[in-house]
């Protein structure tokens, strides 16, 4: 049996850190001195330590781990493949920022200051196909989104006559849980399609990654802010003008950001 200071130092780990373990459940010591209160540690409990910190380094929390610690070889093993994903979208996003960063610590234009041409704009009625979904907005969510709109529009065989649009349903922006509808305007009725009504639209349209897509909604805030005889009056759409499979890079994409409003 060894004291939380000896088995700290053998295992390269804090006592701080074995304290907040015992107090949250996750590694208790293997007993404690009824006179002292000191904890020990047994030799096989290293490789529980080991455990929690490849845990750790697989992104997973602790109140995580604490579920995932007494899971057999083969629903761990489960469970460290459905992180996997979660963790190349991680990748892809910091991946983004950094080469956001360097583009402005090499002096380019930063994206912010971008000139935004903001308009309003009569938005004519759509007949949409769609299909609503809680996502990740920083996921590959969006992806088997499309593939799946996609099928359900050669299921019910109808005519695309538009692009692909989002519609964020929620009274506030959430991006790990976010309730969308992917729609895509076609050119008769069917199942699940419905039809939106003419509107009145303050749009501009982005253009580059679809990361640096919070500048465009900044421009449109700046023009609410100029304009104060309008008031928002619905959902806001992100209109896909030129995706992923119309453009050789990201820069090239565009992106048509769009507000119903009223006047007040």
């Amino acid at each position: 049996m060894f004291t939380i200071g000896e088995f700290s130092r053998l295992c390269c780990i804090s006592a701080r850190m074995l304290r907040h373990y015992d107090a949250i459940g996750l590694l208790h010591p293997k007993s404690s001195g009824l006179e002292n209160g000191y904890r020990y540690y047994d030799r096989s409990q290293q490789f529980e330590i080991e455990k929690i910190e490849r845990l750790k380094d697989y992104d997973f929390t602790l109140e995580e781990i604490k579920v995932l610690m007494p899971l057999s070889k083969e629903e761990l093993t489960k469970q460290l493949t459905l992180q996997l994903p979660k963790l190349l979208a991680k990748k892809q996003h910091y991946e983004e920022m950094i080469h956001r960063l360097e583009a402005e610590l090499s002096h380019k234009e930063d994206c912010s200051m971008k000139k935004y041409h903001v308009i309003t704009m009569s938005q004519k009625q759509q007949n949409v196909l769609f299909i609503k979904r809680m996502v990740n907005v920083y996921s590959s969510d969006f992806h088997q989104l499309a593939k799946d709109l996609q099928e359900k529009l050669e299921k019910e065989g109808l005519t695309r006559t538009g692009p692909i649009q989002i519609c964020y349903l929620d009274p506030e922006f959430n991006p790990e849980h976010a309730m969308v509808e992917m729609q895509v305007e076609v050119s008769s009725n069917g199942a699940d399609v419905k039809v939106i009504p003419e509107n009145l639209c303050v749009t501009t349209i982005h253009t580059g990654p679809m990361a640096e897509i919070p500048h465009a909604y900044q421009a449109i805030l700046r023009w609410m802010d100029e304009h104060p005889e309008y008031k928002l009056n619905g959902s806001s759409f992100e209109r896909m003008i030129k995706d992923e499979h119309m453009v050789e890079s990201d820069e090239e994409l565009e992106t048509a950001v769009l507000f119903p409003i009223e006047l007040k």
